[in-house]
């Protein structure tokens, strides 16, 4: 009976970790073809821009595509 209680909580694990792979997998995928149908990818560009406090601290603003 124990025997059955092992495999369970290992496929399990095997299962969870081989799902967690795909989606880091197909995230990652997605963020790198974005932009890439157009013809010139390689001349897009992202502005952004730099606030500086009154106490010196900095905020980056990007404009992004969410």
């Amino acid at each position: 009976m124990e025997q059955i209680g092992l495999s369970f909580i290992n496929i399990f694990g095997l299962a969870t970790g081989m799902a967690s792979s795909l989606l880091i997998f197909l995230f990652v995928a997605d963020d790198l073809s974005y932009d890439r149908f157009n013809t010139d990818a390689d001349r897009i560009y992202r502005v952004s821009k730099d606030f500086v406090n009154a106490d010196g601290s900095r905020h980056t603003k990007r404009n992004t595509r969410y």
